[in-house]
């Protein structure tokens, strides 16, 4: 019996120091010839998984001398070692912003205070001052804003940028699981339809929310929430209209949803549409929508929007890409063009999107739809509502309706004349 459990416990032994290696995440360094096939098969990971853990685009070069991190075997997906960067990058800007010999502030805009007067006024340069906040110098600022000052050893602003986004991020995620772990009845309400994962909508709220009104799409990245991406959105969009969130009925080895391919996500989408009108009626607008896309949702919206342009001819697309058409979905473009009224890119300046998003500027501009772009300043692949959500709710504004929005100057090789 002694020897026995004996053995039992070697092997309990071996078993837990297997499972705590296997937990751990590792570093690799890129030298001169390494892909990230190679760098995957080495490893034993999927290249999906170490681009979800570095937060890349697998279609970006990759540099010699990169650190990546490798994500362990029980994090087949990657999402936990990308948790962990982010952490990392948290806790690294915190202490570099604890670190710094003065304290960077907080300052709320007051009337008739300009970018300069502020910048005089805490002695610092207005470049540290727009890079802090993630704005651009010639864009207004609003009373009752808060801007980040940077300390006195932080002239550029990169160290109090790091530390909001980093923190903004941590907040979200913080948000995300609060959401998550309340019950199903709060927030949105839920429409069930055949054959398709559970759709969150909210109605219009406002005046004329009782009439005929549009209704605002939202689709979600690949992995997202879409009950507490519906609950995010709805003080941006409801104003506007019906905010209707579906659910990507392809799960990730996570098990959370993604979308598989755009002519699924149509389906969804279409019938989630048809069901929403059989329910309210007149009250649900059937042409002339909007379709917001984020990321993997960015490609479904960019196909859904150029194959059904009478339903859909107002689109709101967070880190796009042209690539995201390919052939067919550029032959729909040039031949429903006219029937698109306005598109609003928007991507993050550290995004790897950013170049594909300037091309399907380009095209777009080509085909003569009516476009406009903002380059988020400091941002990278996210979503940062709590922070700009004017920027979202001007955005949708003026899919509606027309009139001004904040714009960035664009001169590519697709798109030479900078245009607002």
């Amino acid at each position: 019996m002694r020897l026995v459990l004996t053995v039992l416990a070697l092997a309990l032994l071996v078993f837990c120091a297997s499972s705590a290696h296997a937990s751990k995440t590792r570093t690799h360094v890129v030298a001169s010839g390494h892909t990230l096939g190679k760098i995957a098969k080495r490893y034993r990971v999927s290249i999906e998984a170490i681009c979800t853990a570095n937060g890349i685009d697998r279609k970006r070069p990759i540099r010699v001398g990169q650190k990546l991190i490798i994500p362990a075997k029980d994090d087949p997906s990657g999402r936990r070692a990308a948790e962990l960067r982010r952490e990392r990058a948290a806790r690294a800007a915190s202490s570099a912003a604890g670190a710094s010999s003065g304290q960077a502030g907080k300052h709320v805009v007051a009337a008739g205070e300009t970018l300069g007067a502020i910048a005089l006024r805490y002695g610092v340069p207005i470049a540290a001052l727009c890079t802090a906040n993630g704005i651009r110098r010639d864009q207004p600022i609003r009373i009752g804003q808060e801007l980040l000052i940077p300390a006195k050893d932080d002239p550029g602003g990169r160290h109090a940028a790091a530390a909001r986004i980093a923190q903004e991020a941590l907040r979200d995620r913080a948000e995300s699981r609060a959401e998550s772990a309340k019950s199903s009845g709060a927030g949105p309400e839920v429409l069930l339809i055949p054959g398709a994962p559970p759709v969150y909508y909210y109605p219009p709220v406002g005046p004329g929310r009782s009439t005929l009104r549009p209704v605002i799409f939202y689709l979600h990245g690949g992995g997202g929430n879409p009950h507490y991406d519906c609950r995010r959105w709805a003080p941006v969009a409801r104003r506007e209209g019906w905010l209707v969130c579906p659910t990507g009925a392809v799960k990730r080895e996570d098990g959370r949803p993604r979308w598989g391919n755009w002519v699924s996500a149509r389906r969804i989408v279409m019938t989630t549409l048809k069901a929403l009108r059989a329910k309210y009626g007149r009250r649900v607008q059937l042409y002339g929508n909007t379709l917001i896309g984020f990321s993997e949702g960015a490609f479904a919206a960019m196909n859904i929007g150029v194959h059904e342009p009478r339903t859909f001819n107002r689109w709101l697309i967070v880190a796009g890409t042209d690539r995201y058409w390919g052939g067919s979905g550029l032959e729909a473009l040039q031949r429903n063009r006219n029937s698109i009224r306005r598109v609003y890119l928007l991507t993050g300046e550290h995004d790897g999107t950013l170049g594909g998003t300037k091309r399907a500027l380009g095209r777009l501009r080509r085909a003569q739809v009516t476009s406009k772009f903002y380059e988020l300043a400091g941002y990278g692949h996210q979503v940062p509502l709590r922070s700009k959500g004017w920027l979202f709710e001007a955005a949708i504004q003026w899919l509606q309706r027309g009139g001004s929005v904040p714009t960035t100057e664009v001169v590519s090789a697709d798109h030479k004349q900078a245009r607002r």
